[in-house]
């Protein structure tokens, strides 16, 4: 089994290619919030997916296992959303927040902190 770790982890990334091309070429309605954000954290799926393969491949796979469940909060939360409408009101209310103190983090800055 060994052996065929490469193989199958560029075969991995080759599905993750053509998931990326199906999710690029749908058609997303940016007035309906729920389909934005679903297609967002699609995308964030695949990218973390290729992650743990690029970490697999490197042969890290203490890192690759810490993104993997990065990856299961991800599809928890895509199907928490696609379910309910207030796990998304509720996915957009604590982002709302995040911005907000990434943002006051940002003005508080020290002065003498490069541009």
């Amino acid at each position: 089994m060994a052996e065929h770790i490469d193989e199958l982890i560029t075969l991995c990334e080759r599905e993750t290619d053509r998931c990326f091309e199906v999710v690029y070429s749908l058609p997303v309605h940016l007035e309906d919030s729920k389909e934005v954000v679903l297609c967002c954290l699609f995308h964030r799926l695949l990218t973390t997916y290729k992650g743990v393969c690029s970490l697999l491949r490197l042969r890290l796979p203490n890192e690759a296992r810490v993104l993997s469940r990065t990856l299961l909060e991800i599809v928890f939360r895509i199907r928490a959303i696609n379910i309910s409408d207030e796990a998304l009101q509720r996915y957009i209310t604590d982002d709302k927040i995040f911005q907000k103190k990434a943002l006051k983090g940002l003005l508080n800055l020290p002065e003498d902190w490069p541009s």
